[in-house]
């Protein structure tokens, strides 16, 4: 499930482009395992649960949300 939520940077950083590493990347990095609802994460998630598919999704990171989001994968 770790790798869906990953792919999802992967599909932020072709959004954002150039900027992405100080936009996304940076910010990420520096709240890594602390904050699972800061948005460059629950932007990953969404990312990847609309690339994958919902079902693929529930199958492998479950069905735990934050506020409506699915959570990050690793935090259960």
């Amino acid at each position: 499930s770790m790798l869906y939520h990953e792919y999802g940077h992967v599909i932020q950083s072709r959004y954002f482009g150039l900027s992405y590493l100080f936009s996304v990347g940076i910010p990420s990095a520096i709240v890594a395992g602390e904050d699972n609802g800061y948005w460059t994460e629950v932007m990953a998630n969404r990312f990847s649960r609309d690339y994958f598919g919902q079902d693929v999704w529930d199958q492998t990171a479950g069905t735990q949300f934050i506020n409506g989001n699915p959570m990050y994968p690793t935090t259960y």
